[in-house]
């Protein structure tokens, strides 16, 4: 070696590598993760692109004739710092549960006429939501009192948590950018909101008069009261943010402990939740493919409606020891994108490394035929000897 050994000894060791094969036209990848037993898995992850405007007779979506990449870092509306995530990378090890989530998502007033508020929803199979949005509209705290103004009269308005209730409340108003600010308080359920106000900001900065949210809960409409008492739902559609809370406590605890003894594994007490971006409310069971979805408010031209695609990706398995086996992916991510009218299926399977994989295949094999050809090979062999 010509030069000193910068290289620190791992303490974590990989499982060996199988040979991969992806039969499909589907961008794809293999990566290993650990559990929070330092048991080492193999995972699969596939993303496949469906044209929301094209569907056959029964209702079934049809894939898009270009296939979006794999997404391999996460997509913010701009700065990262300050915008609601897009889409988050593609690269989670695991999801326990499916994401139903949107992007680009815009709610239209009904008829295309300016309205102050309306309601909009989606449903996937059982699984439903609806909010309501409204126009712009203002607080106001005088003498230690807040009102709300009206909402204005709007054609459309964007779902995103820039325009949910939380916030960012900073002094200086506009910091140099070398300078750290004297004052730093934020809604840790959403600090890219509006209507959050800290006291002592309120105080310092003379700001009397702030944006409201244009996102509601369901028939919970925001008010006044809601402003004073600091607390309202954060209402939206797209990812939460890795940092925002509750997710956030999902990670687990990265304290001194976890440096002596842990680092770089993951804290015992981490929770693989933390990987569904999705809002509560929008994480559902592992759909099957052909479950009804139906979106109002969401199209300028009106209702939107199809079926979910039906996916049979599989993974064969070649073990050190014993026959092949056959394992499914799931769809642990739905992505609804709005701008481009496109629906994204991100599948994911996992294996234990403990099963010696050798060999993994990705494909669209039909199992009871490969089955029964199987068995003939097997009948064929014994006839011969």
């Amino acid at each position: 070696m010509n030069g000193p050994d910068s290289q620190l000894p791992s303490s974590v060791e990989a499982a060996p590598l199988p040979e991969v094969l992806n039969h499909t036209a589907f961008p794809s990848q293999y990566y290993q993760m650990m559990d929070v037993n330092d048991q080492v898995f193999h995972v699969m992850v596939s993303r496949m692109t469906f044209n929301m405007c094209k569907a056959d007779q029964e209702g079934y979506l049809q894939l898009a004739d270009q296939q979006v990449p794999l997404i391999e870092a996460d997509q913010h509306y701009g700065d990262t710092e300050i915008t609601s995530v897009i889409q988050e990378s593609d690269f989670a090890p695991f999801k326990p549960k499916c994401d139903v989530l949107f992007s680009h998502a815009v709610a239209y007033a009904p008829n295309g006429e300016p309205a102050k508020r309306w309601p909009v929803g989606v449903r996937v199979g059982d699984w439903q939501k609806c909010l309501d949005v409204c126009g712009p509209r203002t607080l106001e705290r005088n003498l230690g009192v807040w009102s709300l103004s009206s909402p204005e009269p709007v054609k459309q308005v964007p779902i995103r948590y820039e325009h949910a209730w939380g916030g960012t409340c900073q002094w200086p108003l506009n910091p140099e950018a070398h300078e750290e600010p004297e004052l730093y308080e934020y809604a840790p359920r959403n600090p890219v909101g509006v209507g959050f106000s800290d006291r002592r900001w309120r105080k310092q900065s003379g700001v009397r008069t702030h944006n409201a949210p244009c996102l509601e809960a369901y028939n919970q409409p925001f008010t006044a009261a809601d402003a004073a008492s600091g607390d309202y739902p954060v209402v939206g559609l797209g990812p939460v943010g890795r940092g925002w809370e509750p997710r956030i406590a999902l990670a687990g605890t990265y304290d001194d402990a976890w440096k002596q003894t842990r680092w770089p594994r993951l804290p015992e007490d981490f929770d693989f939740a933390y990987w569904n971006a999705a809002p509560a409310d929008q994480q559902i069971p592992y759909p099957s493919g052909g479950e009804p979805v139906v979106m109002l408010g969401l199209h300028p031209n009106g209702d939107i409606r199809f079926k979910l695609p039906k996916s049979d990706l599989k993974l064969l398995l070649h073990l050190k020891a014993g026959v092949p086996l056959f394992k499914p992916l799931v769809t642990d991510t739905l992505i609804f994108d709005m701008q481009a009218l496109t629906l994204t299926l991100v599948q994911r399977a996992v294996v234990t490394a403990r099963a010696e994989v050798t060999k993994m295949e990705l494909g669209t094999w039909n199992i009871a035929k490969a089955r029964a050809e199987n068995a003939q090979q097997v009948a064929d062999a014994s006839i011969s000897s």
